[in-house]
């Protein structure tokens, strides 16, 4: 059976900030360092095979960090693993998006997995270039726990999917900045999901309040970080 500990990257200012990132490429803030490292001691706990992340410098120093508590592990950056692009809408937060492209509202809005902002990917695109990446893991580690550090959007389809949930129905669950899903499956057409956003190793006092980096977390609830 093949293991994946998912984490999704710790802080950056434009979480704070409430910004969309997309493929904006954000590094992590301070906040961010801390968060990475409680889960790498949190995750050196565990015997791992590898580590697979986002080449985005957000993900990618995340998964640095995790590696420095696992350097015996291979370190690996895919491309399958970026956050959805956003296109003209990187950089703006909700307000903006609402004030300076109302027409695009309705198509965030609507749950459709083949809406893209202008500039941007679908969810579609996305959640298919991650099946891709998973399908490649599941056929090189049969028996393998891998650690695969990407991005709110990308780790909230993966797991809707995981638990046979629309990819376009609002998510259910929070997928916080470093916290860890595990999902575990044998061939990839069924996931066992064992673990969501577990934040046993981050005190929440820490925490932003956080989602993902979709616009759709925004519209839902405006208090939360894109």
């Amino acid at each position: 059976m093949t293991r994946l500990i998912l984490v999704r990257h710790g802080e950056t200012d434009w979480n704070v900030q409430h910004k969309i990132q997309g493929s904006t490429d954000i590094p992590l803030n301070e906040n961010g360092q801390m968060q990475a490292q409680r889960a790498a001691a949190r995750i050196a706990q565990i015997p791992i095979h590898a580590i697979y992340a986002s080449d985005y410098s957000r993900a990618a120093r995340t998964a640095e960090i995790i590696h420095s508590q696992n350097p015996d592990v291979s370190l690996i950056l895919d491309e399958d693993l970026r956050e959805r692009g956003w296109g003209d809408l990187e950089g703006l937060q909700w307000q903006d998006i609402e004030r300076e492209y109302p027409d695009e509202v309705k198509g965030i809005m609507s749950g459709s997995i083949d809406y893209a902002p202008p500039g941007g990917e679908s969810k579609k695109v996305v959640l298919n270039r991650a099946t891709r990446f998973l399908g490649r893991l599941i056929r090189k580690y049969p028996d393998g726990v891998i650690v695969v550090v990407t991005h709110g959007g990308v780790v909230g389809l993966i797991l809707k999917d995981a638990l046979g949930i629309d990819p376009g129905a609002r998510t259910p669950f929070r997928v916080e900045n470093c916290a860890l899903h595990v999902i575990e499956t044998t061939d990839g057409a069924f996931w066992y999901v064992q673990t969501l956003n577990d934040m046993g190793h981050l005190q929440v006092r820490d925490m932003p309040g956080c989602v993902c980096d979709c616009a759709e977390s925004v519209a839902e609830d405006p208090s939360v970080a894109t």
